[in-house]
């Protein structure tokens, strides 16, 4: 390595025939609090903490802990009253005094401790008991949130520790900043509206870009006209040469193009597409009549018909289980308890139903209709159904009876794309986005402050 140096060197340069040494001294702790002001995304930030002092929180799992717990607490207090600022609600004394005491210490503050002073000196040690029963009452509204007095003797730390995961660490970090540059820019008097010491940008705009281009992407894949006739084309293949098939021809590309329009909203459209091919080749191999002339319409409209027909047989059945004619008089808690009670006896058949238990899982969904069904039993029996597989798809039944189940989530719930990128809203939502949030918020919490 030497040799391949020293045949580079400059023979004319005076460094060679006069040798010096230079000397670098690196201070190591100013390096990782400098690296932090850098990088506010970080799951540990640097900021206030030197260099022994963050390998001691991150080497010591009770340290670190602690740490993240009195950050949870200061977000959780900043976002109780920046919504309420949003909300245009009245601050109580308490929050006032909070304030005004984050303030003082922001203002008394330097650069690289400013996060540590915005922190309390200690975690809460409050437990779930020492909650007020209006506040026990709010968590137990929480979906799938059961707090009984077993947990009673859980921290409150702890719970706020993992609120904070649904919290955006990052905004109330820009807050906090934008409070000590007003302060450094009212010591110093320097225009503060003109240059920000710090990025108080939002992030929305580069949410929004992001949101429009993985849309534009998935409707990329979106079936078109052209991949519509491809298809057609495709169905025609060795179609239509008696006029017995070129009745049910007609009827088949009618009920492509229905479906074409129905599977666009999914993701896995393909998948749905070669099911629905699949079927349609053996409805086409076990057809021996012409349907009747009131039938000679797509499936997707025959399934409407049949359905119609069905659900009054279910009402029917309804009324049988529940004694009352009157279905939207059930109770929810009638329901709830049948329900539960219905979905016991499940494995007793193993997974040879008779078309009666189906009939009962698709009737007690269409009670959604009439809102007496909670949401918590209509997610249960959609769990039993797939669990249990009780709505399996027949691949040997004709699709007006049983249509491709596409049970998915939907990409979108319109497959218009002159309404996706409708160029009013798209600008709205822009000029929503860059509305200064920060700056905004910051201004507001100053002036209460000053009150």
């Amino acid at each position: 390595m030497k040799k391949k140096l020293d045949e580079n060197e400059d023979q004319d340069a005076l460094s060679i025939y006069n040798p010096n040494e230079i000397k670098y001294e690196f201070n190591v702790e100013s390096i990782l609090n400098n690296i932090a002001l850098d990088s506010q995304d970080s799951l540990l930030s640097f900021s206030g903490l030197g260099a022994t002092a963050h390998n001691e929180i991150l080497n010591n799992a009770e340290k670190y802990l602690e740490y993240k717990r009195l950050v949870s607490e200061r977000n959780i207090i900043l976002l109780k009253i920046v919504t309420k600022i949003i909300q245009s609600k009245h601050l109580t004394e308490n929050e006032k005094k909070y304030l005004a005491n984050l303030h003082k210490k922001i203002s008394t503050s330097n650069i690289l401790n400013l996060e540590k002073k915005t922190l309390c000196a200690r975690a809460s040690k409050l437990q779930i008991k020492d909650l007020t029963t209006n506040d026990l009452y709010a968590l137990n509204a929480l979906a799938n949130v059961e707090i009984k007095e077993n947990l009673f003797n859980f921290a409150i730390s702890d719970l706020v520790l993992e609120l904070n995961n649904f919290i955006d660490n990052k905004t109330f970090n820009k807050i906090i900043h934008e409070i000590f540059a007003e302060a450094k820019a009212k010591e110093f008097k320097y225009d503060s509206t003109k240059n920000s010491l710090f990025d108080v940008n939002n992030k929305e705009p580069l949410l929004l870009n992001k949101e429009i281009k993985e849309t534009i992407w998935r409707v990329s894949g979106f079936f078109d006209a052209l991949d519509a006739e491809k298809l057609k084309a495709f169905l025609k293949v060795k179609r239509g040469k008696s006029t017995f098939d070129k009745v049910w021809l007609q009827i088949d590309e009618a009920s492509l193009e229905a479906f074409i329009r129905d599977v666009n909203k999914h993701e896995n459209r393909i998948e749905y597409l070669e099911n629905w091919i699949k079927r349609k080749e053996h409805e086409f191999e076990n057809r021996i009549q012409l349907p009747p002339d009131n039938l000679r319409i797509e499936d997707s409209q025959i399934n409407k018909i049949i359905n119609k027909k069905d659900k009054n047989y279910r009402k029917k059945l309804l009324a049988n289980i529940f004694q009352n004619e009157n279905l939207k008089t059930i109770s929810h808690r009638d329901v709830n308890k049948f329900v539960n009670e219905f979905v016991e006896f499940l494995p007793l058949f193993n997974f040879k139903y008779p078309e009666t238990i189906k009939d009962i899982f698709i009737a007690l969904q269409d009670l959604e209709e009439f809102n007496n069904i909670y949401k918590e039993d209509l997610q249960m029996l959609k769990t039993y159904k797939t669990l249990f597989k009780i709505e399996e798809e027949n691949p040997n039944e004709f699709l007006a009876v049983e249509p491709i189940k596409m049970e998915q989530e939907k990409l979108i719930d319109f497959a218009s794309e002159e309404a996706l990128f409708d160029k009013d809203k798209i600008i709205e939502r822009v000029k929503a986005s860059t509305i200064p949030f920060v700056k905004n918020v910051t201004s507001v919490l100053l002036s209460q402050i000053a009150k």
